[in-house]
């Protein structure tokens, strides 16, 4: 005895795929609910405040051509808000100053005395 595979019809095809269509259609059509509005709309904020900010502290050809002569192995040059920073290498680190702990003791004492 020959069995026989089950094979769906055009039409049904048709009407599944008309159904998933109008499914999603209604789900991109339908307002979403005022919170979801405004979570959306922060959301969009706070990525093109973000994107500005890396834009703005990115250092471009004309930022280097017009920068003065330094000498890079005593200081690091860093941008922040679109200022540009010569940091000591020893103050140096990787998102921007770094002091350790036995830097501000030599920089509080002055001639034996506590300045504060």
């Amino acid at each position: 005895m020959k069995t026989k595979n089950y094979r769906p019809s055009k039409g049904f095809i048709w009407a599944l795929l008309l159904v998933i269509f109008t499914a999603w259609l209604l789900y991109k059509c339908v307002p979403l609910t005022e919170k979801r509005q405004e979570q959306a709309i922060k959301g969009e904020m706070d990525y093109q405040r973000r994107k500005a900010a890396e834009n703005f502290d990115k250092y471009t050809g004309e930022d280097i051509a017009r920068l003065p002569k330094f000498d890079s192995r005593k200081y690091a040059l860093m941008k922040r808000n679109g200022r540009f920073w010569l940091i000591p290498r020893e103050y140096y680190g990787a998102n921007g100053l770094t002091i350790r702990v036995g830097d501000i003791d030599k920089l509080m004492k002055k001639n034996g005395k506590i300045i504060l």
